[in-house]
């Protein structure tokens, strides 16, 4: 079946369409990463709770696909429904022989949920290359009409099913009605008309219903032979489902349908049975076996929900992203508003001193300041949200990864629930691929290398996340080979990255693999080598206003370390004035402020520096960033300097004055301007003006730029 094919929900509501998106995307995460616990622990008993958790999200999922006529994902799901149902009666050897024909399901479902988000955006579906999800159910149907382990060990019923429909049901059916679990058991009487041959048997909506609702264990007959075109079909069935009987009256046509349901004689239903006395009904005309009035079904679990005041509704609502950004802009123009209140106030106090309405206007101010902040901290806080949403997708990267590579990796994650502004995580994923497909190919051996070393076949790759103050620290690391700092060196200079006479420590030479096109890789292969992957880590991470680092121990491993802020809208910064103009530097990149005599500036290889607690400085005129055309005149008394970077690697920007400090609300600079080096973006002050917001890390990427541009000139 193709992937176009019995696309109906457009026809529903766009809102319903949504919720089902997400209830699906969730859905699809607890697979994915169901198979992927499953397949660690191979030979191990399985998880019952967990091979639950996984039929009742493909159960979900087809459910709602059912619902909104999506043919294609109802269809795919089933089979899968049917294969995890078989594995939880007790089919362990199927999910064994079936755990790549299920991941191979869960890429076909992504795709299939692509293409209806596609849709739903309004997009032309023809942008899609054509997907078929035959192969795949195929495969699915395959392992599920395998013999059983115990080949040809029948299998007792507890319960009385009509004989017909008992010598029609397979093993995995027969597997399936062992383990109840509070649901229902129906034997159905249909008489189907307009029914059509479709390609993977008899195309009915009744039908189509009944696979979203549960599994069909049986049908006699089967199919409709060799009927071609539109005919009548008569069959009896046997339908599994959680459905209670009066929404499955509620849900099928009762001039084709009637059914009844089979005492499973558990002891929970015998109690509620007894409890909950059944007024019977005259059964359907037809023969159904040992089946029970409709009306005498209850559900077989454990105890009914509690009744009356002491229900509690739900804690949690859905908001849709786009509010939750509006929210945010209109908390910015408050913070920018609220500056430019008590900027008002403070310039009425010092003309008015005296005067008790501008003392109480300030307290006012004063009040709407605090509750302003608070509700800045309260919007922050809601746009949280948990770094799990992207960690959870790289075991299934690395598992697959590994196989491709022949190795044996082991991914260990940490800290999932660190929170960070949806607007980074949003951006995270793709610098966070690049630097796990790094570790798996470059940095673990193959389990004969590993233990030729010494060390475990088993290779490890940690990901951890933490906050640390308002950043978030992500760390990427492996017990692999480690980067070698004077191949590294070698290879830079041999590209003319670095000059030949420069005298780089390990910490700056392991930096230089972030550069464009650089690689030590001697082939390319289709996970990496090329000399892209790591550049464009850094420069997707410059955009989220973060850095990263790389340590490294040659036989031992490497660990990136990303640092980034908690979120990109607001932040506090320190506002500094240079050629007439004021600028903002993120207050978590300035380290401290000094004044410089000019007897303490030297020049070394064409730069300026400066002495600073036995280290040497570099210095960089923001005068001569931005206006390179204006000349710069030394100041004769000292000269304001403020020091900013990281711990590893720090400039001291000359500037004419310290404003002092402020919250600023990032703006872009949008289209018109595009990325200009050395800037962030730009923000409104409290007097109107509007001010840029200073990159630090670009800037200091600038003034290395520069002596290296001087070195050339002093080589040639």
């Amino acid at each position: 079946m193709s992937e176009g094919e019995g696309q109906g929900s457009l026809g529903f509501d766009p809102e319903d369409i949504k919720a089902f998106l997400e209830e699906s995307w969730s859905h699809l995460e607890s697979l994915e990463s169901g198979l992927l616990e499953l397949e660690e622990a191979s030979g191990a008993p399985l998880d019952p709770g967990r091979i639950n958790e996984m039929f009742r999200a493909a159960h979900s999922i087809k459910g709602g696909a059912g619902l909104l006529g999506n043919r294609p994902i109802a269809s795919l799901t089933h089979h899968m429904e049917n294969l995890l149902g078989a594995v939880r009666s007790g089919r362990q050897d199927l999910l064994e022989a079936g755990a790549d024909a299920l991941f191979e399901g869960v890429d076909a479902l992504r795709t299939l949920l692509v293409e209806v988000q596609h849709r739903l955006d309004g997009k032309d579906p023809a942008l899609l290359p054509p997907f078929d999800i035959s192969p795949v159910v195929a495969t699915l149907s395959q392992l599920m009409d395998a013999p059983t382990a115990e080949a040809g060990g029948a299998i007792d019923l507890p319960f009385d099913i009509d004989a017909q429909l008992a010598a029609a049901l397979g093993p995995a059916a027969r597997q399936a009605l062992t383990e109840i679990e509070g649901r229902y058991l129906y034997e159905l009487d249909m008489q189907l008309a307009g029914c059509q041959r479709g390609e993977e048997g008899l195309d009915h909506p009744v039908l189509e219903k009944l696979t979203s609702l549960g599994t069909l264990l049986a049908m006699i007959p089967p199919d409709a032979g060799t009927r071609d075109g539109t005919f009548d079909f008569e069959a009896r069935a046997l339908l599994l489902t959680s459905a209670e009987p009066p929404l499955l009256q509620l849900l099928l046509p009762g001039d084709q349908v009637r059914f009844a349901v089979v005492p499973t004689n558990g002891p929970e239903v015998e109690v509620l049975q007894a409890v909950v006395p059944a007024t019977p009904v005259p059964p359907p005309a037809s023969n159904l076996g040992g089946a029970t009035p409709v009306e005498a079904a209850r559900p077989a679990q454990g105890g009914g929900a509690p009744q009356g005041k002491g229900h509690s509704g739900p804690h949690s609502v859905r908001v849709d992203v786009e509010r939750l950004d509006l929210l945010m802009d209109v908390v910015g123009e408050l913070v920018i508003s609220n500056t430019r209140l008590s900027r008002i106030g403070s310039e009425l106090g010092r003309r008015f001193e005296r005067d008790s309405v501008v003392g109480t206007l300030n307290d006012a101010m004063s009040q709407i300041a605090r509750l302003v902040g608070d509700l800045q901290d309260t919007v922050m806080r809601v746009r949280m949200i948990p770094v799990e949403r992207v960690f959870s997708k790289f075991p299934r990267l690395i598992r697959d990864l590994a196989k491709r590579l022949d190795k044996e990796i082991r991914l260990d994650i940490f800290g999932q629930d660190t929170e960070l502004d949806k607007t980074v995580v949003e951006e995270l994923e793709d610098p966070l691929v690049h630097l796990l497909r790094n570790a798996a190919d470059h940095g673990v051996e193959t389990p004969e290398i590993r233990e030729g070393q010494g060390k475990p076949g088993i290779g490890t790759i940690t990901l951890e996340a933490h906050r640390e103050g308002s950043y978030i620290v992500i760390t990427v690391a492996d017990d692999g080979a480690g980067i070698d700092p004077a191949r590294i060196l070698a290879k830079a200079r041999s590209l003319g990255l670095v000059a030949h006479d420069s005298n780089l420590d390990d910490a700056e030479i392991l930096q230089l693999i972030f550069l464009p096109g650089f690689s030590t890789a001697d082939k390319v292969t289709d996970v990496s080598g090329r000399g892209v992957g790591m550049d464009v880590v850094s420069q997707n991470i410059r955009k989220l206003k973060g850095k990263v680092e790389v340590v490294s121990n040659v036989g031992q491993g490497t660990k990136f370390i990303v640092k980034l802020p908690l979120t990109l809208a607001i932040t506090r910064a320190l506002l500094v004035a240079s050629g007439g103009s004021v600028y903002a530097i993120p207050l978590d990149a300035v380290r401290e402020s000094i004044r410089v005599a000019p007897s303490q500036i030297k020049t070394i290889q064409r730069r300026e520096v400066i002495p600073l607690r036995d280290e040497v400085l570099p210095l960089l005129h923001l005068a001569e960033v931005f206006r390179p055309e204006e000349p710069i005149e030394p100041s004769p008394g000292l000269q304001p300097v403020v020091v900013v970077g990281g711990a590893r690697k720090q400039i001291g920007l000359v500037v004419d004055s310290i404003e002092g400090e402020q919250d600023v609300v990032i703006k872009p600079l949008g289209s018109y301007l595009g990325q200009i080096a050395g800037i962030a973006g730009a923000t409104i002050l409290g007097d109107g003006r509007v001010s840029l917001i200073l990159d630090i890390a670009t800037l200091i990427d600038e003034g290395d730029k520069k002596a290296l541009d001087l070195a050339r000139k002093t080589e040639a």
